[in-house]
């Protein structure tokens, strides 16, 4: 009877674990099923906010995506999530969205010529390298920098390099993509960009024109790390964030003086040295998630504190946008009707680099929001190609003919240019470089303020209001922002 006994508990025990066993893979199945809505490295979340005071301590803790009234679209890493708890704000986990199959990369630099694929990165960096093999006139490779997983990060550099009698005259113009490493239509579209503007010399006169009249530079990935987060053959995988999980573009210091969170990145520093290394005069942020051309500022609305020449500004973004719907009338539409807007008044951010270069470094940058889907498969990239590259190209040439009030700093000689510090300022500046030779300061109108003996090192801004002003010599001038 004992051994009976042991036997059957023996079967209710085998049975019992078999039952375990069957629930334990339903119930697995069952929460493989539903969407993911864990908090990982990088999460995104919504938030419903209750007046300005609050949007602006979410502004300042995680990075804010979209905006629908009340409504924010915000990505975090865990400790920025953790200071959302700790200041008391809510928020709602966002599921993952599911990845598309159709997110393809091209193995090879013949395939990814066709232009219906991203690159992988070895193809990348291989076929940036190409075009500087194949159109040695035309075309150099920066590089500017290293991600944190020693990516690179580089920059095609186009102009006419044989003929040297006007290079020193030529603006310098800046494109640069995918800050953050999710947003993959600019990547796309720059690539196709230096494609086009080089096998296009010789045989498109306007294109030949503008290479001829420009000096070209355009960064097509601006955090590899983010895009490849996946691996270096798979970009459906791109993430926001760099490897440090920090969003680059809250990671410039702030010229109105917001705290910067986190230490500068590696792949933002060597932008910054980059940046100022050149002379640029204009320049474009690209991005995507929606479609809107947002001109500065963007730490303020335009009721707050009004950017340097904003009717130049929105009469040139209208124009971008022109051009885009003359192909396509239903893109950039999703903001607001006019298709452009003053970046405080979409949504207010602090440390973006939109800001820093506009007040620091003399260069006038916008950014381009260029496709409401961040990840576009690879079946629509042709059609964004053929809507927005005469926009494209139209803004390289907004560089050749800026008005003097708007040309930053501007050599017609081997002088050494003069520089200002600080910049913006609230009083008095600090002059570098003092020229030899009078100095005079103008209004953006220019008219004449004030007159300077040579050698004056310092100039006190007290006397005038607010706003925007020239620095002259013989040969240069410099933009100083007085706060």
């Amino acid at each position: 009877m004992k051994s009976i006994a042991l036997r059957c508990d023996r079967c209710v025990a085998q049975s019992n674990h078999t039952i375990r066993s069957h629930l334990l893979t339903i119930i697995t199945a069952i929460i493989l099923s539903l969407p993911c809505v864990h908090l990982s490295a990088q999460s995104a979340v919504q938030i419903v906010y209750r007046g300005h005071q609050q949007f602006d301590s979410i502004s300042r803790i995680v990075s804010i995506d979209r905006r629908h009234g009340d409504t924010l679209i915000a990505y975090g890493n865990p400790d920025e999530l953790q200071r959302l708890t700790t200041a008391g704000i809510a928020y709602t986990p966002l599921a993952e969205k599911s990845r598309s199959k159709n997110i393809i990369t091209a193995p090879t630099i013949e395939r990814m010529l066709r232009w219906d694929r991203y690159p992988t990165y070895e193809v990348y960096c291989a076929l940036m390298q190409q075009w500087a093999a194949q159109f040695p006139t035309l075309c150099r490779i920066d590089t500017i920098g290293h991600s944190v997983e020693g990516r690179l990060i580089l920059c095609a550099n186009i102009t006419n390099f044989q003929d040297s009698s006007t290079s020193s005259e030529r603006p310098q113009f800046f494109y640069s993509s995918t800050i953050h490493g999710d947003e993959l239509t600019g990547f796309y579209l720059m690539l196709h960009l230096i494609d086009t503007l080089l096998n296009s010399y010789s045989v498109d006169p306007a294109l030949t024109r503008l290479v001829d009249s420009v000096n070209i530079f355009i960064n097509p990935l601006a955090n590899p790390d983010g895009t490849y987060h996946g691996g270096n053959s798979n970009i459906a995988a791109a993430q926001r964030f760099n490897a440090n999980l920090i969003d680059l573009n809250r990671n410039y210091p702030d010229p109105f003086g917001a705290v910067l969170l986190n230490p500068i990145q590696t792949e933002n520093q060597s932008m910054m040295d980059y940046i100022s290394a050149h002379h640029f005069v204009l320049s474009a942020n690209i991005h995507g998630g929606s479609e809107v051309a947002n001109y500065p500022w963007d730490s303020f609305t335009l009721a707050q504190r009004e950017p340097p020449h904003c009717t130049w500004w929105q009469n040139t973004c209208a124009q971008f946008v022109e051009r885009v719907r003359s192909i396509d009338p239903d893109r950039m539409t999703d903001v607001n009707q006019s298709g452009y807007i003053c970046g405080g008044d979409w949504y207010v951010i602090h440390n973006g680099r939109q800001d820093w270069v506009n007040a620091t470094t003399g260069c006038l940058e916008m950014t381009l929001e260029i496709s409401t889907t961040k990840k576009l498969t690879t079946d629509s990239l042709l059609h964004y190609w053929h809507v927005f590259s005469p926009a494209l190209t139209y803004y390289i040439g907004v560089s050749l003919s800026l008005p003097e009030q708007l040309q930053v700093t501007h050599s017609i000689t081997t002088e050494p240019q003069i520089q200002v510090y600080p910049n913006p300022t609230h009083n008095a500046i600090r002059i570098q470089n003092s020229s030899p030779s009078r100095m005079w300061l103008t209004d953006n109108y220019g008219r004449v303020l004030q007159q300077y003996q040579p050698h004056t090192t310092t100039i006190d801004l007290a006397p005038y209001a607010a706003g925007t002003y020239l620095l002259h010599t013989p040969t240069h001038h410099i933009r100083i922002i007085k706060q």
